[in-house]
């Protein structure tokens, strides 16, 4: 019976631990909007490997730092480059992600602001792990209406 106890202890004690590091570890200056426009000036001075570095772990085990380099310069070529371009990111909703685990998930919307002509709607999914919000593409929710991209969430 005292092992039972003991083991019981254990666990309730690793539970309580591990919510502590969680939480302690999770806690970082940043948020969803921060990370979404951290990310386009890093595509804007054309830094991939900085790109990759700030995406979702899931992200980063589907696409090799060349995928997203050659995906990304695409992307750029369709909005004609971001030089001069303002990004803002007004709005973050809680959503819920699909997966093996459920972490803190928002939906940053948002405009790319040209120095001349329209403004481009988007909206991408962000969620956050141990080091931080990360933008998130694998999991959808991502669109650009105006370029005819709507990728849903789940």
């Amino acid at each position: 019976m005292r092992r039972r106890n003991k083991v019981a202890l254990f666990l309730a004690a690793d539970l309580v631990i591990g919510a502590v590091l969680w939480h302690v570890y999770s806690k970082s200056g940043d948020s969803p909007q921060q990370a979404v426009t951290k990310v386009a000036t890093l595509a804007r001075n054309g830094d991939w490997s900085g790109v990759y570095d700030h995406l979702c772990d899931s992200d980063r085990h589907q696409y090799t730092g060349a995928e997203i380099q050659t995906g990304g310069t695409g992307a750029l070529q369709l909005l004609h480059g971001l030089a001069g371009v303002h990004v803002t990111a007004t709005q973050a909703t809680s959503v819920h992600v699909i997966g093996p685990l459920a972490l803190p998930a928002e939906q940053v919307s948002g405009q790319l602001v040209p120095p001349l002509g329209t403004p481009v709607d988007f909206r991408v999914t962000t969620v956050r792990q141990l080091n931080g919000w990360r933008l998130c593409l694998s999991v959808g929710g991502y669109a650009v209406p105006s370029l005819g991209i709507d990728v849903p969430l789940g």
